[in-house]
């Protein structure tokens, strides 16, 4: 991988929320992070939680996790923790 590459991991929650009827789907979640890459990760995280909130009208029936990684630029070796509980820059 180089800097600026994304690794997305997801557990099957997030992919079938709504379901059976309106869940997103693999490829639902590919064109959001696709469209997205112009945008930070946490922005991009904070899409498809979007998506999946809005597809899941009566609540969420499975859990729903999403961790993603951001490679920095080449030589960096910072850690940069993304998220509500996220710790300061190390």
């Amino acid at each position: 991988m180089n800097g600026g590459d994304r690794l997305f991991l997801y557990t099957d929650g997030v992919v079938d929320a709504g379901a059976p009827e309106d869940a997103m789907g693999g490829a639902g979640l590919s064109r959001i992070l696709e469209s997205g890459g112009h945008e930070t990760v946490e922005q991009q995280v904070s899409q498809v939680f979007a998506e999946v909130e809005s597809r899941s009208g009566r609540g969420l029936l499975d859990d729903a996790t999403l961790v993603a990684f951001e490679v920095l630029a080449s030589g960096s070796n910072r850690i940069r923790p993304t998220g509500p509980d996220a710790s300061p820059e190390r």
